[in-house]
């Protein structure tokens, strides 16, 4: 089987079977509270990045179960959603009761290729890392050609602290590049670039359980928990070559 039908396969099976396949996790609680970081984050993103003037149009690149999409439908007049797995499309499509998405079953590449539209802003989560090779950014250098002046692009990719690790396996592919790689897109001025606490929710939780303190791990202590978070060095170790969660923000300046 080609990597591309394992790494498609996997997504269908993923949105199916589990409760949550965007974090690919069954685990409802730690799943709450990344989407809860990632939310306020996004929030953030357009607030401060995408100009009130200037909010048309958004794609979102890897929709999942659309919780991205529904949050840039508060800010823009339409918004894209696509995905490569049928499955979740065909889902949103039946529970869809927002008249200003629109779900389309569609790769990157197909995506790039087809559409006419132009974008104000554009938001791809964990998309880059099921793209073998530099494929991934040539992809993203045509991809800023839909783009808007003043448009901004958003990656949140995980990325390895240090050195590429590839993971490909008979039911899982994936290429974690070093965090530096997505740092350069031609054409593009880097606005931000910072790492996505969410991801670390996962690791809180585990030192919270091992000191016997995981009753903590709750709803409204959530603001206490994201300052525990930024606290580097109570959870990780810097040398290590690690997987994390990045945050690219790029801005179109012509």
């Amino acid at each position: 089987m080609s990597k591309k039908n394992i790494i498609n396969d996997f997504w269908n099976d993923a949105y199916r079977n589990l409760k949550d396949g965007g974090y690919i996790s069954n685990d409802e609680r730690l799943n709450t509270y990344r989407f809860m970081v990632e939310k306020k984050e996004l929030q953030k993103i357009i607030r401060n990045y995408a100009k009130e003037s200037q909010r048309n149009r958004a794609l979102d690149v890897g929709c999942g179960n659309g919780r991205f999409s529904k949050i840039l439908a508060r800010y823009f007049e339409r918004v894209d959603a696509i995905d490569i797995a049928e499955s979740i499309i065909e889902e949103n499509k039946r529970n869809n009761t927002n008249p200003n998405i629109v779900y389309h079953k569609s790769t990157l590449e197909n995506w790039i290729e087809s559409t006419e539209c132009k974008y104000d802003f554009i938001y791809i989560g964990g998309v880059l890392m099921y793209i073998e090779n530099i494929e991934s950014l040539i992809n993203i250098e045509k991809l800023s050609s839909l783009l808007n002046k003043n448009g901004v692009i958003v990656l949140r990719e995980s990325v390895m602290t240090k050195e590429r690790k590839d993971h490909v396996g008979k039911h899982y592919v994936a290429y974690y590049r070093s965090k530096d790689v997505y740092k350069h897109i031609e054409g593009l001025k880097a606005v931000v670039v910072k790492e996505n606490l969410a991801y670390r929710v996962g690791e809180l939780r585990n030192v919270l359980d091992r000191l016997k303190l995981g009753f903590l791990f709750r709803k409204n202590i959530y603001p206490y928990l994201l300052k525990c978070l930024k606290c580097k060095d109570l959870i990780w170790k810097p040398h290590l070559n690690k997987l994390v969660n990045y945050y690219y923000i790029f801005r179109k300046e012509y």
